[in-house]
């Protein structure tokens, strides 16, 4: 039992450096990413950010709709063996945190849903490509903390 409290206090002690060192990569007066700014994550994979898109989802605004950010991140090392949906699904929840963590305060908007994605390269908004494999998950904000959702 002490040895698993040891291993969940390690991790959380990591967490917490890692997400310190991305705000203060990021800036402290908060503020958005900017596009090739790196972001550790828990894996230790190499993660950068690629662009943001806002959006609504449903019925474009009307009864039911309601506003979505995707953000999007290039995660070279996600096509390897050793990263499968698992393993990133961490670093996701973390890109949220960060996300969370960064969101303009200024902006009125507020997002139902935050979308995090990670694709091994590159690729233009909403290009279909096989060859590239990506990884997305859901989640809403409770409380300053993301939420997982189920597509």
């Amino acid at each position: 039992m002490t040895r698993w409290l040891i291993i969940a206090a390690g991790l959380a002690f990591l967490f917490w450096l890692s997400a310190t060192a991305t705000l203060r990569l990021v800036g402290q007066g908060g503020g958005d990413l900017v596009k090739g700014t790196e972001v550790s994550v828990p894996s230790g994979q190499r993660v950068w950010f690629l662009d943001r898109d806002i959006g609504v989802s449903g019925d474009a605004g009307q009864t039911g709709g309601s506003a979505r950010v995707l953000y999007r991140f290039v995660a070279p090392q996600v096509v390897e063996n050793e990263y499968k949906f698992d393993d990133v699904s961490q670093d996701m929840l973390h890109l949220c945190q960060v996300i969370l963590a960064i969101h303009p305060a200024d902006e009125a908007l507020e997002f139902e849903q935050i979308v995090v994605a990670l694709a091994e390269r590159e690729t233009t908004m909403g290009e279909t490509n096989p060859d590239v494999a990506k990884f997305f998950e859901a989640f809403r904000s409770a409380d300053n903390t993301c939420v997982r959702e189920v597509f």
